[in-house]
């Protein structure tokens, strides 16, 4: 994996995990799996992400993709 690759992956995990809501109401504090065993928050889906990422499940790309289509701005596991 490119360095650029992995710094970059490590901004965005930063800003998906770090982002804070309310305490009381941050729906990410832990991570939270569905009864398939998937995730269903930002901070699990991250952590999946990343070890798929180590095992080479996924390759960078496919990492990047799955955290802007859950994670990003119109993320589907935002309030999850």
């Amino acid at each position: 994996m490119k360095r650029s690759a992995l710094h970059l992956l490590l901004v965005l995990m930063g800003a998906a995990v770090g982002y804070q809501i309310h305490p009381a109401s941050n729906t990410n504090a832990k991570p939270t799996y569905g009864e398939t065993g998937l995730p269903k928050n930002c901070r699990a889906l991250i952590q999946a992400n990343l070890d798929g990422l180590r095992a080479k499940k996924y390759s960078p790309a496919e990492a990047f993709s799955s955290i802007e289509r859950n994670c990003g701005a119109q993320g589907n596991n935002w309030g999850n």
